[in-house]
């Protein structure tokens, strides 16, 4: 009986580990919906609101973050020229992990 028991524990960790990644929505999630040439009004539609925006003469860019479990962000950035979509990149940007404090040394 603790066999069957110890068994089914494993099983449904390791479910629950290798499915982390559907219990939250990132950013990537859409990207695949949002092609050249789509309007503005196109990728809100997809993607929302941007989280960030930036433009120069008739470009502008869009930015999509979420924050990862691991404390790292999943970015997209969309470019437009005269509102269509020209571009698309998306990439994990990744932060320094904290190393865990050390005690003070002691004078000599």
């Amino acid at each position: 009986m603790n066999a069957r028991k110890g068994i089914l524990i494993v099983a449904v960790l390791t479910l629950l580990l290798t499915s982390c990644k559907s219990w939250y929505a990132t950013v990537t999630d859409n990207i695949d919906r949002v092609q050249l040439n789509m309007t503005m009004d196109e990728v809100r539609e997809v993607m929302g609101k941007a989280d960030y925006r930036s433009f120069e003469r008739n470009e502008e860019t869009w930015e999509y973050r979420t924050r990862v479990l691991d404390g790292d962000y999943d970015v997209v950035t969309i470019k437009f020229r005269d509102g269509i979509v020209i571009s698309m990149n998306s990439f994990r940007e990744l932060h320094p992990k904290f190393a865990a404090p050390q005690p003070e040394k002691k004078a000599e």
